[in-house]
């Protein structure tokens, strides 16, 4: 069993750090908008609606990732490596592809887009000008996720680490410049977050790919000439599917939580903004340990040791929960504090600090519903995570957040308790469905 928790911290935090650096390029940007002074309050809000839309559209074309983690520690565990290097190179066409495509229809209808998001027109036109270069920058973003796949699966879970670094580096620069008009760069304010977020992914898509052509990776043989394998097109696609909807629905719902915000007023948006972000802290790391149960999960199912598969699952899920439970007491202890880090402006510390305490009561409960969700997706059973996801979000949390944030008037209260009870059934859901076993039986 020490065995098993060492695989998990080892492949685990490299993870958390790639995806703690991530979120960062988001927190900063947040924290150099929430610094706009007078124009503060609008931009939060216009950035906030910004980064949910692209989660919607972000996430679906994440989704492939799903598959080409499950089919690659499959081949893996096999030892069939030309197969798994098959894989990434597929992964690669359909990234190129989705990316390009997405990218110009994102461009295109960014200013109608956010004309139908929000009833502020100021709030509509500064997220439009954020969101077009964003979707730019879906080409490079899948690019990376397509790659991380394939190095997360191989159990090279360090690899995304540093090009995350490499990534924050150059957006730090650019929007601490872009944003604010400092370094002898224009203040565009929004747009120039967007502009820095896209030219950083850039950056990361290269550096991830030219390590690719590493000698370590010729048994691979990725880049090898050869035909597009579009059956193995549809296995991806046939993993990835459930995993796609799933992503945009719930994105969905979280969109639909942003706009219900802004139907309180302008400052519960802002703040509902700044916590969606802090929640996102919680949230990618937490894939940390997802990604570990994944990768493991995969590997040993591969290797004919479905015992061992499950033993991984439940070893992640502890672990995270350990974790996460240290940041929610410093999130409990310290509200007011870790609002302020992201803004300046009282009322919003004010409505953001009472949110982050009953986020913070649920946390655990967070981490064991995520991780055991990404263990289920490195198995395959991709359905069974979507349904219960997708449910629970449009049957529950929606509805309910609409129902105690604006009809019963407990405001962001409201919001921030209807997530809690989202959170709570979902992590209940995720164990059953391990605890089944169904999930060992998937033949991929």
């Amino acid at each position: 069993m020490k065995n098993i928790y060492t695989t998990v911290a080892r492949l685990a935090v490299p993870v958390m750090i790639g995806m703690l650096t991530q979120t960062f390029i988001n927190l900063f940007d947040v924290a150099m908008v929430g610094r706009l002074g007078a124009d503060a309050k609008t931009a939060l809000a216009a950035l906030g609606v910004g980064i949910i839309t692209l989660w919607v559209f972000g996430g679906a074309l994440n989704a492939i990732s799903v598959g080409i983690l499950s089919l690659v520690t499959r081949r893996f565990g096999e030892k069939e490596y030309e197969k798994a290097g098959e894989v990434l190179f597929v992964g690669i066409v359909m990234a190129i592809v989705l990316g390009t495509a997405m990218g110009i229809i994102g461009y295109v209808i960014a200013k109608p887009l956010f004309a139908l998001l929000t009833h502020n027109q100021v709030v509509a036109i500064e997220g439009a000008k954020f969101i077009r270069f964003r979707f730019i920058g879906l080409l490079p973003f899948l690019i990376i996720i397509v790659y991380k796949a394939f190095f997360d699966a191989l159990g090279k879970t360090w690899v995304f680490m540093y090009v995350e670094i490499i990534m924050n580096i150059v957006n730090v620069v650019l929007s601490y410049g872009l944003i604010l008009g400092h370094l002898g760069f224009p203040r565009l304010g929004v747009e120039g977050a967007g502009i820095s977020a896209t030219a950083s992914s850039f950056v990361g898509a290269a550096a991830i790919i030219l390590y690719s052509f590493s000698r370590r990776f010729r048994a691979f043989n990725i880049y090898k000439v050869c035909k597009i394998n579009f059956r193995l097109v549809g296995e991806v696609v046939k993993i990835s599917y459930p995993a796609a909807i799933a992503a945009v629905l719930t994105t969905l719902g979280f969109e639909a939580f942003i706009v219900i915000s802004g139907k309180i007023n302008v400052v519960t948006q802002a703040a509902t903004t700044i916590m969606t972000q802090l929640a996102s802290l919680t949230f990618l790391p937490l894939l940390g340990f997802g990604t570990a149960a994944a990768t493991m999960v995969g590997q040993s199912l591969g290797a004919g040791n479905p015992e061992q598969a499950e033993k991984y699952a439940f070893s992640s899920i502890k672990l995270g929960t350990v974790i996460i439970a240290f940041l929610a007491l410093v999130f409990i202890a310290f509200p007011q504090q870790v609002i302020g880090l992201f803004t300046d402006t009282n009322a919003v510390i004010v409505e953001g600090s009472k949110a982050l305490i009953i986020f913070s009561l649920a946390m655990v409960f967070e981490a064991i519903g995520i991780i055991a969700s990404q263990s289920l997706f490195g198995a395959g059973y991709t359905k069974y995570v979507m349904v219960v996801d997708v449910s629970l979000h449009w049957l529950l949390f929606v509805p309910l957040s609409y129902v105690l944030g604006v009809v019963a008037g407990l405001n962001i209260v409201g919001l921030w308790l209807s997530a809690d009870t989202y959170v709570f059934l979902l992590s209940m859901l995720m164990l059953i469905g391990l605890k089944r076993g169904k999930w060992k039986l998937v033949k991929i």
